[in-house]
């Protein structure tokens, strides 16, 4: 395939798709907005610091150590 052949699928591509977004723009514009999470009952900070600091820790032993020594830092805290 050529570049040139490429580029033309892109552009037919990228051409169709705007026109379908055109299409349903008003549909869109109509549609409910969901609320912002500010807004929800629930909390999940506490999930989001487990993710957060299992992440880190993974980050920082990336190629040092075995799941042996990743399972004791998860449990030390």
């Amino acid at each position: 395939m050529q570049v040139s052949d490429r580029w033309h699928l892109w552009l037919y591509l990228c051409d169709k798709i705007q026109l379908e977004v055109r299409a349903h723009a008003d549909c869109w514009a109509t549609s409910t907005r969901p609320a912002p999470a500010e807004s929800s009952p629930y909390d999940n900070g506490r999930t989001e610091g487990v993710n957060t600091r299992t992440k880190r820790i993974t980050r920082l032993m990336h190629g040092r150590a075995g799941f042996d020594l990743f399972r004791y830092r998860v449990l030390l805290r």
